[in-house]
């Protein structure tokens, strides 16, 4: 009887369902506590508030969220081994019908690839799972009072052979159920490296048979996902995720069908003892790049993409210079004298004579040329009008997000589980005063529609003025097409990207079957091409994180309603703008209160967060502050007294907005009643914009003090100009560290800090390298050959001979 016990925990570490520090898979728990706990209303308050602005719909955190309250849960993963020992010892009738209902399916028991595979699989599961049939028969079967037609069902004769050193090491691949599951540690990973690095040649020995037979076989890591029974009855699918180390020959239908169903012991404990089910297997994705069109398509672009960087780079690099001072040579007659010493007419020439075709087609050759581009992109050089408070901002604001994204990708939003202690992590950071950025860190998508409207408007309104205040139908269509064009190339060169590549980012054991955003983008992509996909199929979102790209478009085109009146009758343009604020304001309230009552955060996400008419206030303040700054020619004299007082109100708003959830979540703090919830909702964004619009105001008039310097800061000007590329593939860059993983993440308030860091380096990288490589060269450089007028503009492009022509460049530029 000694041996049984014994021989139990020895089958769970086969599994990997066991421990040795322990007897069972918590160590002996006291009365009456579970293992996987259901969660109270005060802790499942708290999950669902930080979570309140994603849509979980494919994440194993959502499935989480279905069961948390319901007692159900607890009855995952409480176990130990005297409750496992009362089972496999006293419920004969189980193990009965456990031996006799056993049946091989018809597509296996023929199977040669599974005769192969169990073959294999037997050599280093089988000598431990033996023993502990023989420690069955020997103790029971002896018994005079135990069923003598559970005996007989059991096999007759059981081969017990010492476990090999190569099926040890096997054993150790796989992954054990540790410490930390009621924190939510759901994922037992194992040796990912480890299992694939094992390379097996061994004797088989058939049983009753002298003669061995060589096999060879490799490591192959699988992923299975193990759902309660007690919860699949309630169409929760909650996922407790095991790493095992299976034979290379084995499907995931033959590493299934073996411990379910064909090994007794396995089966007898996974569905009787544990009452689960496997409901998938994952054994890593099986990659063709030579028949994968889309992947094979994507590469052409890339490599078309860097093949032109190179050669158009070594063209502006050593001969444009020579190519400009013949076009130079032609204007003065031959003698570049007459421009170093700047004559006037050769001056005039060269602001009002027109380019070709030529010319324009040479400008797409430059604007590929990564010289010209890193000079772009790092110049310092402010142009007139420019507002240099908005390139601080822009990047500060691309901070958070990224700060936001690096909890959220990952720790929050999973496809497999990524995390040792998503459980307490979600019920103890929010009560954190400081943790409040992260849960509002979707204000950053405020702060960009707030600095979206201020350029547009002054862009625009600079434009008429430079037209003789008149307006013609050809700013109007340069607006939108200027708009469109600079986000459209960037954002379809990032889903292309995403949609081919995504499958060969990584692999590892944490990454999953599907990314469900990716595998939307290779249906829905033509929903992101028009600009819509924040309105259309929203179910089937791709690139989720850039749902703010449509929404600052559709913005831009209906804002024109206001500005083209603001130009012809301003106070009419301005009832409008008014109009559009009270309008946004109350469709908000509605929307969000109905949203609120019904506790349907899937469609807060969808018909809040990503609609135009919830979302535009920020982007209407904007507007006015853009007005504002062009009326004022950005000179503003103010009261000291008056200036502090609009700092001290500025700041305290955005604290208040940012902070004030700490009431709800601090120890202690009172839940929020809906309609405060919908009041935030509705008055919070707009409330953000007005304090930020003053920030951009105080320090564009020269009253910003340290804070105007430093937001104006040079450095920001060319971290500011990769912000939107890098904006566009962070997430990417951010899923591919998650899902590469060897090992869960555990989240703590240090170490994420750290990975946020690296995650700026990182990305910020990426983010150049993506730059130069398609988003200057099909935005900035397309838009330039098309909208490029005289030979003044066509020589600033790209290199030139900077001593002739910098001082009448400086004059000229804007």
């Amino acid at each position: 009887m000694r041996l049984l016990p014994k021989s139990i925990f020895i089958c769970f570490v086969c599994l990997g369902l066991g421990f040795p520090e322990t007897d069972g898979f918590l160590g002996p728990l006291p009365d009456g506590d579970p293992g996987l706990r259901s969660l109270g209303e005060r802790e499942y308050d708290y999950i669902r508030r930080v979570t309140w602005l994603l849509d979980l719909r494919g994440s194993v955190l959502g499935e989480y969220l279905k069961g948390a309250r319901l007692p159900e849960i607890e009855s995952v993963m409480n176990l130990n081994l005297e409750l496992i020992k009362d089972n496999l010892l006293g419920d004969h009738f189980a193990v009965e019908k456990m031996l006799t209902g056993r049946a091989v399916p018809a597509n296996m028991s023929f199977d040669p690839a599974y005769s192969e595979c169990r073959i294999d699989y037997a050599e280093f599961v089988e000598p431990i799972t033996n023993k502990l049939l023989e420690a069955y028969k020997e103790s029971q079967c002896s018994n005079a009072s135990f069923p003598a037609a559970v005996c007989s069902i059991l096999p007759p004769y059981i081969e017990s052979k010492n476990q090999s050193s190569w099926g040890r090491k096997m054993i150790d691949a796989m992954g054990k159920i540790p410490e930390g599951i009621v924190e939510g540690k759901l994922h037992w990973v194992g040796g990912f490296d480890f299992c694939l690095d094992q390379k097996v040649n061994y004797t088989y020995f058939a049983i009753n048979s002298s003669e061995g037979v060589q096999r060879e076989l490799a490591g192959q890591y699988c992923r299975l996902d193990l759902s309660s029974n007690t919860l699949l009855s309630k169409n929760i699918e909650l996922p407790l995720q095991l790493g095992v180390c299976v034979p290379d020959n084995c499907s995931p239908e033959n590493v299934s069908f073996y411990i379910s169903e064909d090994n007794i012991v396995l089966s007898y404990v996974l569905n009787e003892v544990l009452n689960m089910t496997i409901t998938q297997v994952y054994c890593g994705q099986v990659l063709d790049s030579s028949t994968d069109i889309p992947f094979q398509a994507g590469l052409g672009v890339l490599l078309t993409f860097l093949i032109l960087g190179i050669i158009c780079t070594i063209y502006d690099g050593s001969f444009r210079i020579m190519v400009v001072e013949r076009q130079l040579r032609k204007i003065t007659q031959g003698s570049l004298e007459k421009l170093e010493n700047k004559e006037k007419f050769v001056l005039e020439h060269l602001d009002k004579e027109d380019i070709g075709i030529w010319h324009r087609l040479e400008l797409v050759v430059v604007g590929f040329s990564w010289y010209s581009n890193i000079r772009k992109i790092f110049s310092t050089r402010k142009k007139p009008h420019h507002l240099p408070v908005l390139n601080g901002m822009r990047y500060l604001t691309y901070v958070w997000v990224v700060c936001g994204n690096t909890y959220v990708f990952g720790p929050l939003y999973q496809e497999a589980w990524t995390s040792a202690n998503i459980v307490s992590a979600l019920l103890d950071l929010p009560k954190k005063f400081k943790f409040q950025v992260v849960i509002n860190y979707h204000l950053n998508t405020d702060s960009f529609l707030l600095i979206s409207g201020v350029l547009i408007t002054y862009w625009f309104l600079k434009r008429v003025e430079r037209n003789d205040n008149k307006l013609s139908v050809r700013i109007i269509i340069h607006y939108i097409l200027h708009r469109f064009w600079r986000l459209f190339p960037a954002m379809m060169l990032t889903l292309m990207f995403y949609t081919c590549f995504y499958r060969y980012f990584a692999d590892g054991p944490l990454f999953p079957k599907d990314i469900g955003d990716a595998g939307n983008c290779r249906v829905n992509w033509w929903v992101d091409m028009l600009m819509v996909h924040n309105l259309v199929r929203t179910d089937y979102l791709c690139l989720t994180w850039l749902f703010y790209i449509p929404l600052i478009f559709q913005l831009h085109v209906f804002f024109l309603i206001a500005l083209i009146p603001l130009v012809i009758f301003p106070i009419v343009g301005y009832v409008l703008l008014a109009a559009m604020f009270i309008a946004h304001i109350g469709a908000t309230a509605a929307i969000t209160t109905e949203l609120r009552q019904n506790d349907d955060p899937g469609g807060m996400f969808t018909q809040y967060y990503l609609t135009p008419w919830c979302r535009a206030g920020p982007a209407i303040i904007g507007l006015g502050v853009g007005i504002f700054l062009h009326k004022t020619k950005c000179h503003l004299k103010m009261h000291w007294a008056i200036t502090l007082v609009g700092w001290i109100c500025a700041l305290g708003t955005m604290a208040a907005v940012v902070f004030s959830s700490f009431s709800e979540f601090k120890e202690g703090g009172e839940r929020w009643s809906d309609a405060a919830h919908a009041a935030y909702d509705t008055i919070a964004r707009s409330a953000w914009a007005v304090a930020l619009g003053w920030v951009v105001i105080a320090c564009s008039t020269g009253h910003g003090g340290l804070i105007g310097r430093f937001l104006g800061w040079d450095l920001f000007m060319p971290l500011s100009r990769i912000v939107f590329i890098t904006f566009c593939t962070s997430a990417m860059m951010i899923f591919r560290y998650v899902y590469t993983n060897r090992i869960l993440l555990y989240v703590h308030d240090y170490h994420m800090r750290y990975i946020i860091f690296g995650h700026l380096f990182y990305v910020t990288i990426m983010g150049l390298f993506f730059g130069l490589l398609w988003h200057y060269p099909a935005s900035i450089g397309i838009e330039k050959a098309v909208c490029c007028k005289t030979f003044n503009q066509w020589i600033l492009a790209g290199r030139h001979p900077e001593k002739l022509l910098d001082e009448h460049h400086d004059k000229k530029r804007d």
